[in-house]
């Protein structure tokens, strides 16, 4: 071997600066930031689904709303538009129905027997009659409105 030029106090010097081989950390583990990032996407999604009904709702109300500063005959109309919507909306029931078919499809579709048994009649073959515009507007407006939000009715 050929002499490098360096006396042997060189080298141990040298060598004793040269720290050990050591091998690298292990990489951290990938899953609790997919858990977290898991987590963070059920919550965006149910926060979303909560919202949409809201939203739908606000609309109903606010044609319920219109339709409590209308003349008795346009604001039947706007309800009936409405009730009409809401069964096309869910897709419960033949929203093509009339008569007591379609108040038998309004009970099923909001859960009640209001449609056949109280003044929610009127959405019947009633909505046609002129003594359909001699009802309560108000009072109806206020039970549709419960019905859409879920709320129970009152007896009044």
């Amino acid at each position: 071997m050929a002499d490098s030029g360096m006396s042997s106090t060189d080298k141990a010097a040298l060598l004793a600066q040269v720290r050990d081989i050591q091998e690298p950390l292990a990489p951290e583990p990938g899953w609790p930031w997919l858990l977290a990032a898991v987590v963070f996407g059920l919550g965006l999604l149910f926060v979303i689904w909560k919202i949409r009904p809201r939203r739908t709702e606000s609309i109903a109300n606010a044609q319920i709303n219109a339709a409590r500063t209308e003349a008795p005959a346009q604001a039947l109309i706007r309800l009936a538009r409405l009730l009409r919507s809401k069964v096309i909306e869910t897709g419960k029931g033949d929203s093509q129905a009339q008569g007591d078919a379609w108040l038998a499809v309004l009970n099923a579709r909001f859960n009640t027997s209001y449609f056949t048994e109280d003044s929610g009649r009127v959405f019947g073959e009633n909505l046609y009659k002129e003594s359909a515009t001699q009802i309560n507007t108000e009072h109806l407006c206020d039970q549709l409105e419960n019905l859409i939000n879920n709320k129970p009715r009152s007896s009044t």
